[in-house]
């Protein structure tokens, strides 16, 4: 890769670049917010491409510039746009696609500020709409920049395959009997060069567009064998670098228009490429009659290989157009496929797949499925509850379904099991049933329990039901699971139980009646025992409160005591830490005073003396109290006053000749000491 520091490049994955230094084994690129990144020369050469630096990417690398000044210099921005593609002609959406996430972090709204902005682009700059597409805008000089001799002349002399890509593009800037000569010499000689390279090389990609270009700007048949002579190569396996992605549509687009005989090897290759619009292309390329098989054998290798961790752009294999095509059969392995695949469940496309109720359904009700993949669609977090509760309905053995459900106590599977017990809870056949009460009494699935009482949810006019008996056995077992914690189900299962029991009286012989009797006289034993174990804990716990009520209290009482020593001792230190402050900040003032009433010894009534005079009174009204004046005889105390160096002895009297003065700094704890007297015995 040819390049200088300072060079900037687009990168595929990292935006704009500039090189900052370019080694033996590297190239050091750096972004625009200041990261340094170090690049292999091959990676370099895959993913990077040259732009001008007076385009729009370089100009918006150097500079950030708000919407406003966007909207002011329109015109400007364009331009630099139309510089990086090299084209005199540029689309709204890709006017969009450059300044929307701009506008968004500036929190500024597009259509309104396109509003004003198109205004200004179309009155104060060299640019104009399309004609034919209104939005779509061109220069108004469109001329070529040079002779097409000049061009030829330069081509002739390029070797860069790049470059070769740039002039081949410059060709549709010149008028139609001009260009296609000059175009139909450009493409023998791209031609013979595509003969010699291997086909996943960057250069055979960059070549190969290339040669598009110039079919494009050849007149008459002359284009279509210019296409049908291309070497032969496997197509399929060719190089498809991310920076390309404009070129690549361009040359879809022109080996379609001219009949490729090659056209489904490159756009399978295609379909593994970077950017989702060229993926897309080549997709509805192949989705045709004769290409569409391709596209099937590549999506079911897939779907047949769970080993395979690489997959196709799924995304593109779920439309319509294409899963039409496909056999129920290979719909449903496509599905189960997907719900195995966690982290494919992001993709838009492929949530709404796994949650389309027929194919769902199709899925569940097919044979081929066993009940393990029926329970992993309906574990499935990507599938909605509604979805899942429709496809459980699905199921053709719900009885083996709920067993599965019970042994695995997950959240998620609570609407399953829910749609499983229709029809199967009151028959006497239901073999599950004592599991599903120990799972419903522990407290897992409280939706199921409301499930359940609606199940035995009966009327006065209701047909009379073979085995009501294990009816009213299994409403009484779950009245008293209900009547705890689930009151509103609890009246259900009380209000089935009384037309249970006014059932079996009035319409049975008295056959029916001992049998009834055992289990009511079974129940009301089983009440009156939980009763008084009831009652019981209610007096314990009516117990357990009162003392806990108590200790509340004298724990209230101990914090509430802490809280107010903490809150005096709070107090204390903060006045502690003030009078500290001001004593520190007092000490320069004093030595102050001490100079001026040194240099005012012996000069009488100077202007000194009037300072001193003042500065004391305002020390005087900040709380400063003067301990002894020099020369002042007065009694020691130990707590005021200190002895200058070398006088350590008092005199007989006790007295002592203070020689500076000492201060205090009154405070709310009192007078604190700022400095002591120094005196000397008298």
């Amino acid at each position: 890769m040819e390049a200088n520091a300072g060079d900037f490049f687009r990168h595929s994955r990292l935006g704009t670049v500039r090189v900052e230094e370019i080694g033996s084994d590297f190239v050091l690129v750096r972004q625009k917010n200041g990261n340094a990144i170090r690049l292999s020369h091959s990676e370099a050469a895959e993913h990077m491409r040259p732009i001008p630096s007076d385009g729009f990417y370089a100009f918006s690398f150097q500079k950030s510039l708000d919407a406003d000044w966007f909207r002011e210099n329109v015109g400007d921005v364009v331009e630099r746009m139309m510089r990086d593609r090299r084209s005199r002609s540029i689309d709204l959406e890709e006017i969009k696609r450059e300044l929307s996430p701009i506008l968004s972090k500036q929190q500024r709204n597009w259509a309104s500020w396109w509003k004003s902005a198109r205004k200004n682009l179309l009155s104060g700059s060299r640019l104009t709409t399309d004609p034919q597409r209104k939005n779509r805008f061109l220069m108004r000089a469109t001329g070529p920049q040079e002779p097409i001799d000049q061009l030829l002349s330069r081509v002739r002399a390029l070797r860069d395959s790049h470059d070769l890509l740039l002039a081949a593009k410059e060709l549709d800037l010149y008028p139609a009997p001009e260009r296609s000569k000059a175009a139909k010499e450009l493409a023998d000689d791209l031609t013979a060069r595509l003969g010699g390279l291997d086909v996943q090389s960057h250069e055979f990609a960059e070549l190969f567009c290339a040669l598009c270009y110039a079919a494009n700007s050849v007149e008459g048949s002359k284009a279509g064998d210019l296409i049908t002579s291309l070497p032969q190569k496997t197509y399929a396996l060719m190089s498809t670098p991310p920076a390309l992605d404009r070129d690549f549509i361009n040359a879809l687009s022109t080996l379609t228009k001219f009949s490729f005989p090659k056209l489904t090897d490159f756009a399978m290759a295609l379909l593994a490429h970077a950017s989702v619009d060229v993926a897309s292309r080549a997709f509805s390329a192949l989705n045709t009659e004769a290409n569409r098989q391709s596209l099937k054998t590549r999506l079911l290798s897939w779907v047949s290989s769970p080993e395979l961790v690489s997959q196709p752009r799924i995304e593109l294999f779920l439309r319509k157009d294409f899963l039409r095509h496909l056999r129920q059969a290979d719909v449903v392995k496509l599905y189960l496929r997907l719900v195995d695949q966690p982290r494919l469940w992001e993709i838009p496309a492929v949530r709404e797949f796994l949650n389309t109720a027929e194919i769902g359904a199709a899925a569940v009700e097919d044979q081929a499925t066993d009940l393990r993949q029926q329970l992993a669609i309906l574990c499935s977090k990507v599938v909605s509850p509604n979805i899942r509760l429709t496809l459980a309905e699905s199921v053709a053995e719900p009885e083996a379904l709920l067993d599965l459900i019970l042994t695995q106590l997950d959240a998620d599977l609570e609407p399953a099991a829910s749609a499983c017990l229709p029809g199967l809870i009151p028959s006497e056949e239901c073999s599950s049933w004592e599991e599903l009460l120990q799972v419903v009494r522990k407290g897992y699935y409280p939706h199921v329990l409301s499930s359940l009482a609606e199940s035995f949810k009966l009327a006065d006019g209701d047909p009379p039901a073979p085995d009501v008996l294990i009816q009213a056995k299994r409403a009484a077992q779950l009245y008293e699971v209900a009547q705890e914690e689930y009151p509103e189900s609890a009246e259900v299962l009380a209000r089935s139980l009384e037309v249970l029991g006014r059932r079996l009286f009035e319409n049975s012989t008295t056959t029916w009646v001992v049998p009834l009797l055992q289990v009511f006289h079974s129940e009301l034993e089983k009440s009156k025992a939980a009763l008084v174990s009831e009652n019981d804990r209610l007096r314990k716990q009516g117990t357990d409160l009162t003392e806990g009520l108590e200790n509340n209290r004298c724990e209230t009482e101990r914090l509430r005591s802490l809280t107010e020593m903490l809150k005096s001792s709070a107090s204390a230190d903060k006045q502690e830490l003030d009078a500290q402050i001001r004593i520190e900040a007092y000490r320069p003032i004093l030595m102050l005073l001490d100079d001026l009433e040194r240099q005012a010894m012996g000069n009488g009534e100077s202007p000194i003396r009037h300072l001193i005079s003042m500065l004391a009174s305002t020390l005087e009204r900040a709380g400063v109290l003067r301990v002894g004046a020099p020369g002042e005889v007065r009694r020691f105390d130990p707590d005021l006053h200190e002895f200058v160096q070398g006088t350590q002895e008092l005199s007989g009297t006790g007295n002592v000749r203070v020689l500076r003065s000492g201060f205090l700094l009154e405070t709310p704890r009192g007078p604190r000491i700022i400095r002591r007297a120094a005196v000397k015995p008298q």
